[in-house]
């Protein structure tokens, strides 16, 4: 799965391209129930549920430092991994 974070509305916070892969394993949700194309409904009946969001201006936003970047990354790589302990 990928997913493409652009502009201020998707959370972005610096101008560049941010794509998320997501990898699918063979005990993720969708393969157990042996229904993998249903992904894709999951995806769109998500999106159908996403509450609009009040985002500020880029004037009001500030920037993360690389402590917190970090920290995130560190928060990430961690789930991550423990959904890689899951699919094998």
């Amino acid at each position: 799965m990928i997913l493409i974070q652009d502009g201020p509305s998707a959370g972005q916070t610096v101008e560049h391209v941010h794509i998320h892969v997501m990898p699918r394993g063979p005990k993720d949700a969708f393969n157990l129930q042996g229904e993998n194309d249903k992904v894709y409904d999951a995806i769109q009946d998500n999106e159908r549920q996403c509450v609009r969001m009040d985002i500020p201006s880029d004037e009001e936003r500030k920037p993360r430092t690389e402590e917190e970047m970090f920290e995130e990354a560190a928060m990430l790589l961690e789930v991550m991994d423990d959904i890689e302990r899951e699919d094998a």
